[in-house]
């Protein structure tokens, strides 16, 4: 299993009981490397190295619930409001649309003053 210690990115997903990464098997390299874990129960064993940082799914709902608050999207109480996400996604289309438009007309015009 050396080849990971090459890699910058791996993700690991079993459905092993234990890490079947462990720490005899991680080499320190002169490179950073994320690796994420989204198996249940962990398949990366806890290493502490340089340039290796690790991720797990309950790293990452941790990571949710710190950033959970009533933003994009949500309502005051900070639950999903449908309404007003369409709202927004829905502008968000249009204005794309209108600098579509814009664009296509504007090379447009270019292409008839160079064509005359």
């Amino acid at each position: 299993m050396s080849f990971m210690n090459r890699y910058r990115l791996l993700f690991s997903a079993t459905g092993s009981p234990a890490p079947i990464i462990t720490k005899e098997i991680v080499k320190e390299v002169d490179f950073d490397r994320y690796w994420f874990d989204i198996a249940v129960p962990r398949d990366i064993e806890d290493v502490e190295m340089k340039n290796l940082h690790i991720f797990a799914v309950d790293d990452l709902q941790e990571i949710v619930t710190q950033k959970s608050s009533p933003k994009r999207g949500r309502g005051k109480n900070g639950l999903f409001d449908g309404k007003k996400e369409y709202n927004r996604v829905s502008q968000v289309g249009t204005d794309s649309k209108r600098r579509s438009n814009s664009l296509r007309g504007a090379s447009e015009e270019k292409g008839k003053r160079v064509l005359l």
